[in-house]
């Protein structure tokens, strides 16, 4: 019979304890990334959800202000009811002579649009889609009023087709910019990582949903 020497079996334990230790190291650090990527996609989760609230609250705003100035153009615009001719209020010109404009100054406007909505596979229908993505239009147009803003362009605008393959049940598994005339990379970016955001419910068919988004961001100019 062969006697095993007892450094070779201290060395061959030292080997398996040495394995070990390294498979349990393995093991924490691919614990440590796995939650350190679940933090990192749930503040960007936040943060979207803070851009979405903010947008919200300042499209609130901006229609509170329009009905304000609305109102105040009306009422300016109402004739008074006096005997005779009107005549002007102090340090003001008579109408029609010296008087700078009927009309307050021209501001300009930007809205995105949904101007189509494909579905195709047999999983999500266009109505869901549709109404998916109208529940998340401020995210897009907050993307949008930022981008006109650090490009100091207020005539910046364009249309997008954006294509999805969605797995049932999650956010897209893919998106894609098929065709822009934006002509930015970076507006374009934050397109896309506002739509890998969204969650899709799972249909019933339990199927791939390929979908196409086509979108419009617009500017025109408004005197109220």
């Amino acid at each position: 019979m062969r006697v095993i020497p007892t450094f070779l079996v201290l060395l061959s334990v030292a080997g398996c304890e040495a394995y070990e230790a390294y498979r349990e190291s393995e093991r924490e650090y691919d614990q440590i990334r796995h939650e350190a990527a679940e933090r990192e996609k749930r503040l960007i989760a936040e943060a979207a959800e803070a851009y979405a609230a903010a947008a919200e609250a300042a499209a609130r705003a901006a229609e509170k202000a329009e009905e304000a100035r609305a109102r105040l153009d009306a009422g300016q615009a109402e004739p008074q009811a006096t005997s005779g001719k009107v005549k002007p209020k102090k340090n003001e010109a008579p109408y029609g002579r010296g008087r700078p404009t009927d009309h307050p100054p021209a501001r300009w406007r930007h809205k995105v649009k949904l101007l189509q909505t494909q579905a195709e596979g047999g999983g999500l229908d266009q109505a869901t889609l549709k109404r998916i993505l109208l529940r998340r239009i401020n995210e897009l147009k907050f993307c949008y009023e930022k981008r006109v803003h650090e490009l100091n362009n207020e005539s910046f605008g364009g249309t997008i087709l954006v294509g999805l393959k969605i797995n049932p049940g999650t956010s897209a598994e893919k998106v894609t910019i098929e065709r822009s005339d934006m002509g930015d990379a970076q507006f374009e970016k934050c397109v896309l990582m506002t739509f890998r955001r969204i969650q899709f419910p799972r249909p019933e068919s339990n199927k791939v949903t390929f979908a196409k988004y086509k979108i419009g961001f617009v500017y025109e100019k408004s005197y109220r």
